[in-house]
């Protein structure tokens, strides 16, 4: 009995192959069990090595438009790339925090102004000392635009007039940005589900913190390998993995 050791892309691949057998008429099949076995042991350090690969990969960020919660195209090819990797290594799973960034307060906010610029009275008296009432119909149909995801343009002067709006009115409570995120992530896990049969604990989610503004609005997908799996990050055995390639060598004849 003799102990390989191969080493196999970044792991080891520990094999204990009989170098000869006692048996006179049973050598050649013993030896067929014993290669298919390492032809097996082989495959599973390639599974294992391409699974810890995949799972060191850039996470993935699913990007909605600020404010809403509706996936576009751009999301859904996003996503479909971290499904193809789930489904390609059976040991990986999905990891899910939601990101709300600083248009997504700002879109937000401008939408809770658009509200004030529909009524008359103290907001518009605000407007008049400004000196440009005449701005409110713009703004407001530019916020309309905004509201349905398109890019509502405003010149430079009604652009500015906007944002001091925005920084003058009441600061949005944190509460609406972790709905935002919420809806996000509903939408990607029921997506991953129901598109891709990919869901329990296969998918973890984990809440976000708007008082940290991410750089995109969405979620980020980062894979990794579940705790349960018989390959380490390196892609060698765990302990308690089966380290034996076909059934044990026959027992040498005593002389």
């Amino acid at each position: 009995m003799k102990t390989q050791n191969i080493d196999y892309q970044d792991g080891d691949v520990t094999l204990q192959l009989a170098l000869s057998s006692a048996r006179a008429d049973g050598g050649d099949a013993y030896a067929e069990t014993v290669a298919a076995g390492v032809r097996e042991a082989l495959h599973r350090a390639d599974e294992a090595a391409r699974t810890a690969a995949a799972a060191h990969l850039p996470p993935v960020h699913v990007r909605f438009r600020p404010g809403q919660v509706e996936m576009n195209a751009l999301a859904l090819e996003e996503l479909a790339r971290v499904a193809e990797l789930l489904r390609a290594h059976p040991d990986l799973l999905v990891e899910l925090d939601p990101e709300t960034s600083y248009e997504d307060r700002r879109w937000l906010a401008e939408q809770a102004l658009q509200g004030n610029l529909e009524e008359s009275g103290g907001f518009m008296n605000v407007l008049r000392a400004l000196g440009v009432r005449d701005a409110r119909d713009r703004i407001r149909t530019a916020l309309a635009a905004r509201a349905h995801g398109a890019p509502g343009p405003l010149d430079r002067d009604d652009e500015a007039l906007l944002a001091r709006l925005v920084a003058e009115a009441p600061p949005i409570d944190d509460a609406r940005l972790v709905a935002l995120g919420d809806g996000r992530l509903t939408r990607v896990t029921n997506h991953l589900a129901d598109r891709f049969g990919i869901g329990g604990e296969r998918v973890v989610v984990h809440g976000g913190d708007p008082a940290s503004l991410a750089s995109y609005a969405g979620v980020r997908a980062q894979l990794s390998v579940a705790a349960d799996s018989t390959a380490d990050a390196r892609g060698s055995a765990l302990p308690g993995a089966a380290d034996f390639v076909g059934p044990p060598p026959p027992p040498r004849s005593r002389q």
